[in-house]
């Protein structure tokens, strides 16, 4: 499976792009009619399955961990991650 569909699989289900999109989109969201926030929504998703495949793939070869979350819902938070480089 290449990276682009292992995240489709791995980390699309995770991220609620119904409502990320329109944060990212601020005041222009509430202007735009129903087919294009659709058609924004979706585009939002493959921007970022690109972007995180692109940073995902510098580090091939490489372990990385995704360490555990700790928020409240609603809340901002960070994802941390530790990468172990081959010697």
């Amino acid at each position: 499976m290449g990276l682009n569909a292992r995240q489709r699989t791995e980390t699309v289900p995770h991220v609620d792009f119904r409502e990320a999109t329109p944060l990212a989109m601020g005041k222009s969201w509430h202007s735009a009619t129903p087919a294009p926030q659709a058609r924004m929504i979706s585009e939002f998703r493959s921007m970022l399955v690109r972007i995180y495949s692109n940073a995902i793939d510098t580090h091939r070869g490489q372990i990385m961990l995704l360490m555990p979350v700790r928020m409240a819902a609603g809340v901002e938070g960070l994802i941390r991650r530790l990468v172990e480089k081959n010697a």
